[in-house]
């Protein structure tokens, strides 16, 4: 039960977390075109994209990090000797890992504008 209430929390942080990405990339998006016609706006402009590429070098971090442990995950599926109840619940692991490597990329696809 505590789990289920831990993972609909984390979801919501996510959404929110995409919702925050969303509008700095907007605004990112139209403080790039407003740079252009105003000098003042530039260092402003600056500021966004020093954050928007931390952002992406971020997830491009975590994005490795689920590609190292998929990898380690199918590695070890193929490689030993594990009763079947240990292997469904790595293939289930290696599922949910293979959900958010998608949906990393997909944010990375995203910022890269």
């Amino acid at each position: 039960m505590q789990i289920a209430c831990d993972d609909i929390a984390i979801n919501v942080m996510e959404n929110l977390i995409a919702e925050k990405e969303k509008m700095l990339r907007e605004t990112y998006i139209d403080l790039k075109k407003t740079a252009a016609e105003n000098a003042i706006f530039k260092l402003v402009l600056g500021d966004y994209e020093k954050y928007y590429n931390n952002i992406i070098i971020k997830k491009q971090k975590q994005y490795d990090a689920f590609k190292v442990i998929s990898d380690y995950l199918d590695n070890l599926i193929m490689n030993t000797d594990i009763l079947s109840e240990e292997a469904k619940q790595m293939k289930e692991d290696q599922k949910e890992i293979l959900k958010k490597l998608s949906y990393i990329r997909g944010e990375l696809d995203e910022l890269m504008i």
